[in-house]
């Protein structure tokens, strides 16, 4: 991949435990995503320099992962709290950088919604493989998504 693919990150998510990111930080992850917020696998990443998103609903919980060194918190179920949920969030933590995950649709309305609500990554899997048997469709369709990202940059 590396040589096919130069500029391509992979990670790992799901992680819970510490010895679990180490193993896959060595087989070369270039990050690693948690559902939940761990001291002992933030301390792994940032040992290593590889970026650590940690998962939380509750601000309390969004907290507590920066005071750990999240530079990037993961919320979900993004489908269960809403974009109205963000841009509450907002208010007491206008800095935090947001990723939201789970129910995000591969759709330039959806995407129009979370980020007008105050995220700065969205993620997706499930959503967006649906059809993945249609590669040709699957790639218009990234290609599309990538597009209007970039419009909200500007």
């Amino acid at each position: 991949m590396r040589d096919t693919c130069p500029d391509m990150l992979l990670g790992i998510g799901t992680i819970y435990q510490a010895e679990e990111a180490e193993r896959f930080i060595a087989a070369g992850a270039d990050f690693v995503v948690q559902p939940v917020t761990t001291a002992p696998v933030a301390a792994v990443c940032q040992h290593h320099d590889v970026p650590w998103l940690p998962g939380a609903m509750t601000l309390n919980e969004i907290y507590n992962a920066t005071q750990l060194g999240a530079k990037l918190v993961k919320v979900f179920p993004g489908n269960v709290v809403g974009p109205g949920y963000i841009k509450s969030l907002r208010g007491p933590m206008p800095a935090v950088k947001l990723m939201v995950t789970g129910g995000v649709e591969p759709t330039t309305e959806s995407l129009q919604e979370w980020f007008g609500a105050g995220v700065n990554v969205v993620g997706m899997g499930s959503q967006l493989f649906k059809n993945a048997d249609d590669t040709a469709a699957l790639s218009r369709q990234i290609a599309e998504l990538l597009q209007f990202v970039e419009t909200l940059k500007k």
